[in-house]
């Protein structure tokens, strides 16, 4: 287990700098069981060969605080914080993640919205890993004029190699506003 965390100043536009604004962020996680997030000696070893078990909970919050320049003088300054959990027991991997945020365009309506996911994972074979995710997003959250959209997401994805993965998802759509944008993400990963 341990502790770990981040905080840090970013310019939020990406390389190009058009507003002085400066975003921060920070997130801090709290591991308890498993392999230490540290590290050394301290850290321990693993009393299983797999490499997918790690018998642990880990409890996270963040935050993001910024500006996002538009072409035209209004900014829209945002907040963003929530929190999440990772459980790994034995091949059984669940996560989930709940994100609030507040936004605010000078002339316009200040906006809440609020997003969460739940998604469990199990390890078939180490090469093989099966999951199920159901994600549900509300863009405001003070406003009943849009519908939340929520889906549900079942895939699998095959480690080809150490370094080179594939993964395939449907995501299928439960709100009415939605039900016919169904899609199919067929993706592959590697690292060098």
């Amino acid at each position: 287990g341990g502790l770990t965390y981040r905080l840090g100043v970013v310019n939020g536009q990406g390389l190009s700098d058009i507003n002085p604004q400066k975003d921060i962020y920070g997130k801090a996680t709290y591991k308890i069981g498993g392999l230490g997030e540290i590290g050394g000696a301290e850290a321990g070893e693993s009393e299983v060969s797999e490499f997918y078990i790690d018998n642990s909970i880990t409890l996270g919050g963040f935050f993001y605080n910024g500006t996002a320049s538009k072409a035209s003088a209004n900014d829209e300054d945002f907040t963003v914080f929530g929190g999440d959990v990772d459980f790994w027991y034995d091949r059984f991997i669940a996560n989930g993640a709940v994100m609030l945020m507040n936004s605010d365009i000078p002339n316009t309506d200040k906006r809440k919205s609020m997003l969460y996911y739940a998604q469990g994972n199990y390890v078939l074979y180490p090469w093989l890993i099966g999951l199920l995710r159901y994600e549900w997003e509300d863009k405001d959250t003070d406003k009943d004029a849009v519908e939340p959209v929520n889906a549900i997401i079942p895939g699998v994805t095959v480690m080809a190699r150490a370094n080179v993965k594939f993964i395939l998802e449907l995501k299928k759509y439960l709100d009415e506003a939605n039900k016919n944008n169904d899609t199919f993400v067929m993706q592959m990963n590697f690292g060098i």
